[in-house]
């Protein structure tokens, strides 16, 4: 009889549970702390935000690198570069957008 080994797509699922286990426990200790509602919120917005500014230095990065090698689909890049920083921005003013949105 042979033993069970995990195979390449169920390692990768597994680690990818892991990481979003212990993504969730390393932010449950600061969130279950709030005193309520709208302190919760503030602190998930703020982590978000610190977590996204590192994210988008990464990810412009990584486009700066794709556009050198791509620069006859420079068009293409482009609108996925706007498409990007306006989601960023979107999310990281979230906060800001729903007061506005509710308060009107």
């Amino acid at each position: 009889m042979r033993p069970i080994t995990m195979q390449g797509q169920d390692r990768k699922s597994l680690v990818f549970k892991f990481l979003v286990i212990a993504a969730i426990s390393m932010l449950l200790p600061e969130v279950a702390l709030c005193a309520d509602l709208n302190s919760m919120v503030t602190k998930i917005f703020s982590w978000v935000k610190t977590a996204l500014v590192a994210i988008g230095t990464l990810i412009i990065i990584a486009v700066g690198i794709y556009f050198l090698k791509n620069l006859e689909r420079w068009k293409e890049i482009f609108v996925q570069c706007v498409g990007i920083i306006a989601a960023t921005l979107l999310i990281m003013n979230a906060d800001t957008i729903s007061q506005w949105a509710f308060q009107s």
